[in-house]
């Protein structure tokens, strides 16, 4: 399990009031996960906000990513809402942010036409957060606040090897996707972008390479990633093998908005150096 201090993360964005409000909810929505046993067993967290907070990636998100495992996805969906309010509530209260309120605005299922019958399922979420008192509050209690966290829950994905963050020291706990996990499901998704309409992957670059910096995979671990990635790519159809990064088309797709990451984080490193650590490292997996 990784220990982490969530107020650190939050007190570092004081000097910008906009991200600094949306970590104040981020970490408002992870405590209720951790709070309320039919969240926490169900959700992993994964994606752009775990690299901010579990690996102290400088790149900023604009959602909170979960995975969901659950044996009853619609019964899962109907009680969320109320769940997660009532969650929100006790973890706004403990966290002592008690001049503020929280309040899911949306669930909204997708695809809609293929609901329930779909393999790759989700819910689009948002949840808002006001001061008490203010005008925004009326807007909060009729679910019509235009500034909005969102959250983004797929069914039907895999965890292979879940983890868990402990957001303080001798607080609450969250499931997380694991590191290797992490690694393979990014891999996946940039082998998959031609495939999927010529979606950009770009921040995925920037994570692998990230967690590359920080990280000497041992034999065994790199095995590990290898066996995740396979399942993953298996899952979505999609076959792979030593040579796959290598498709100039991935190469392509991954580069369109690269520049764009500079906006989160400063400056940016080369392109090119760091598709090419991805594939080094991709080539080097024991296939």
């Amino acid at each position: 399990m990784k220990h982490i201090n969530i107020q650190n993360w939050v007190d570092k964005a004081k000097s910008n009031p906009q991200l600094h409000s949306r970590r104040m909810l981020t970490e408002i929505i992870l405590e209720a996960v951790s709070l309320t046993p039919h969240l926490h067993d169900g959700l992993y967290l994964k994606g752009g906000t775990l690299m901010s907070i579990g690996y102290e990636s400088p790149r900023s998100t604009v959602d909170i990513d979960f995975t969901v495992i659950t044996k009853d996805h619609e019964k899962f969906t109907d009680i969320f809402e109320k769940s997660l309010n009532g969650a929100l509530r006790r973890s706004t209260a403990k966290l002592g942010y008690i001049d503020y309120i929280c309040r899911v605005q949306k669930v909204e299922k997708k695809p809609k036409n293929r609901w329930p019958n779909g393999s790759k399922l989700s819910l689009k979420v948002t949840v808002g957060m006001v001061k008490r008192g203010t005008k925004q509050e009326q807007q909060l209690l009729e679910k019509r606040l235009p500034n909005v966290l969102s959250l983004d829950l797929s069914f039907f994905e895999t965890v292979n090897e879940p983890d868990e963050i402990r957001l303080r020291k001798n607080d609450g706990a969250i499931q997380t996707y694991s590191i290797y996990d992490m690694v393979a499901e990014k891999c996946r998704a940039l082998l998959q972008a031609p495939t999927r309409h010529g979606r950009s992957r770009r921040q995925d670059v920037y994570d692998i390479n990230w967690i590359l910096e920080q990280t000497n995979f041992t034999s065994d671990e790199l095995s590990k990633v290898l066996d995740i990635l396979k399942s993953k790519s298996q899952t979505h159809g999609i076959d792979v093998d030593r040579n796959s990064m290598q498709n100039p088309e991935v190469r392509k797709l991954a580069q369109v908005g690269w520049s764009s990451i500079e906006q989160e984080i400063g400056e940016l490193p080369d392109f090119n150096e760091t598709f090419d650590a991805v594939v080094k490292f991709y080539t080097s997996l024991p296939w």
